[in-house]
């Protein structure tokens, strides 16, 4: 026979939902020169109908750009940002089915390669397992060579096109002066 204090302490755990919160980032331009500023827009989404509160966006910029050059910051109201060195945070509250749009800007070196591959990632943290990372920003500045990259070990001629959702770049084959390795 089980007393009542029994069966209290082994009443069902509590069940607290998890937000589906997505991120993106963008930038405003698909090719840049060394020197352009560029424009990122991130936007967060909170589709499911539950607050989020104590979120948190880091964005650590590329050394490819001009430390200190974060500027031009807009947010909602309902958020705080901070700049610290090449470091934007970004903290506050997700209503319900809301949407928050960040948008900044910051300036590549001006001693860049051409050629030169730039990758730029927010993460947002929350009430949720794991952080969310945005996709990487790719900014191909002009090639002084337009075949881009040549693979010495097998003359394969690629070309930057793509991101591969599970991250990495997906190359597209342009030519070739040798023979191509076998698909892994």
């Amino acid at each position: 026979v089980r007393s009542q204090r029994e069966s209290w302490f082994r009443s069902p755990p509590l069940t607290v939902p998890i937000p589906a919160v997505t991120l993106q980032k963008t930038v405003d331009k698909p090719l840049a020169n060394p020197g352009d500023r560029l424009r990122y827009t991130i936007v967060i989404q909170n589709p499911a109908g539950i607050r989020v509160e104590n979120f948190s966006l880091v964005d650590v910029i590329s050394p490819m750009f001009q430390p200190g050059s974060i500027g031009n910051v807009v947010v909602p109201a309902s958020v705080t940002y901070l700049i610290n060195g090449s470091t934007l945070t970004v903290t506050g509250n997700i209503e319900a089915n809301e949407t928050l749009t960040i948008v900044f800007e910051a300036v590549l070196k001006t001693d860049l390669k051409s050629g030169a591959i730039v990758l730029n990632q927010a993460e947002l943290s929350g009430p949720w397992p794991a952080p969310i990372k945005s996709d990487d920003d790719l900014n191909v500045l002009p090639a002084e060579n337009p075949t881009q990259t040549v693979i010495p070990a097998n003359g394969v001629v690629y070309d930057a096109e793509t991101r591969n959702p599970l991250g990495g770049v997906t190359l597209t084959i342009l030519g070739s002066t040798g023979t191509p390795l076998p698909a892994s």
